[in-house]
């Protein structure tokens, strides 16, 4: 009898151990936290209300109620609520964790026990535009007078038309890092059409392709860029684009360089676009330079869907490399020139040389 008495206590304990475990998920205790997501450094409110019939083992004596903010103590105030609940109510001025739990615990026989957790979020409020970087008293004041920021806006929104699915990718830059799970949304609107979403990026990318059945190409639509978190909404600045001046062309082709018959310093340039666009109206530019040059020479203005370019002014005896680059005549200065064209390379000629009327060709 000895031996079985001097286990009960253990066992009381154990039972009551697990007993407060249970009750913690099952009712025991329940934690609000108003609101459980907040702007970095604000207060944060929160309160804790223990059943007492529902935890086994407390129904007799006194519940103390202890908080912890991680595995950090905090001090709440405790008082008896209806139904013979026990409350207690916590407040922390600064909350300038960007992520914690705060776990309500209840004391006995000198232990705490975990009855209930409330995970907190804090995110940073994005900073204000003036002009001049505000100083700390300055930061400290707007951000106590100012209700809670939504993300920091998105940023350099660009998109490009791939030709060969007529799909716009758009690509941009997330504001400042405002430590809360934020969503973004490619938002695009024809005229006289409501927005709607064009896509949504995958994996925590900053670009996604808007398909063809949602553009209008050769009309203008406004695009942008939304993000949300738990503290509002942000926009990037809407673009008003016609997808088709932002269409990503293949380049023009290089066909022949020769000289000028009796202007040997002179080039005459035939070129020629890329498949594909031959019904578009191109604006293109011309690049050259010599092995020693520091930069390339560019010339531009060069208009037309194919055809010649000449330039003066080259050394004799001199080896060249020259690309082309084209884009739609009618693109604003948003719309995307093609890449380069591959190098080609010519060596003009030593003077005096070549003064045949049909010129001297590569």
């Amino acid at each position: 009898m000895a031996r079985r008495g001097a286990g009960t206590p253990f066992l009381r304990q154990l039972s009551l151990l697990l007993l407060l475990h249970l009750g913690g998920t099952l009712g025991c205790a329940s934690v609000t936290v108003g609101p459980p997501v907040v702007p970095l450094g604000s207060a944060v409110t929160a309160s804790c209300t223990v059943q007492r019939e529902l935890c086994q083992g407390l129904e007799q004596g006194r519940v103390r109620i202890s908080w912890m903010l991680d595995n950090k103590p905090v001090a709440g105030s405790q008082r008896q609520g209806p139904g013979g609940t026990e409350v207690s109510n916590l407040t922390l001025p600064r909350f300038n964790h960007t992520q914690a739990r705060l776990f309500c615990c209840v004391e006995w026989n000198g232990t705490k026990q975990r009855v209930g957790m409330a995970e907190i979020r804090a995110g940073c409020k994005s900073a204000a535009t003036t002009g001049h970087p505000p100083s700390q008293q300055g930061r400290a004041l707007a951000q106590a007078l100012s209700p809670p920021d939504p993300p920091a806006k998105p940023l350099n929104l660009s998109c490009v038309l791939n030709l060969d699915d007529y799909g716009l990718t758009c690509q941009w830059q997330q504001g400042t890092n405002s430590h809360l799970p934020t969503s973004f949304v490619l938002k695009c609107m024809a005229s006289r059409a409501q927005a709607v979403t064009g896509c949504t990026p995958r994996g925590g990318h900053s670009h996604c392709t808007v398909p063809r059945r949602l553009l209008q190409l050769y009309r203008q639509m406004e695009i942008w860029v939304s993000a949300t978190n738990a503290l509002g909404t942000a926009e990037s600045e809407h673009l008003l684009i016609d997808p088709m001046d932002v269409a990503k062309l293949d380049p023009p082709t290089l066909q022949s360089i020769q000289s000028i018959p009796f202007q040997t310093d002179c080039i005459a340039l035939a070129w020629d676009v890329a498949r594909g666009t031959k019904h578009m109206e191109l604006q293109c530019e011309l690049r050259y330079r010599a092995p020693k040059d520091p930069a390339w020479a560019l010339v531009s203005g060069i208009v037309g869907q194919a055809g010649t370019a000449q330039r003066c002014g080259f050394l004799f005896g001199t080896q060249y490399s020259f690309q082309m680059r084209c884009r739609r005549s009618s693109a604003s200065a948003l719309g995307s020139w093609s890449e380069w064209s591959p190098s080609r390379n010519y060596t003009t000629h030593e003077k005096g040389e070549c003064e045949s009327p049909r010129g001297c060709p590569l």
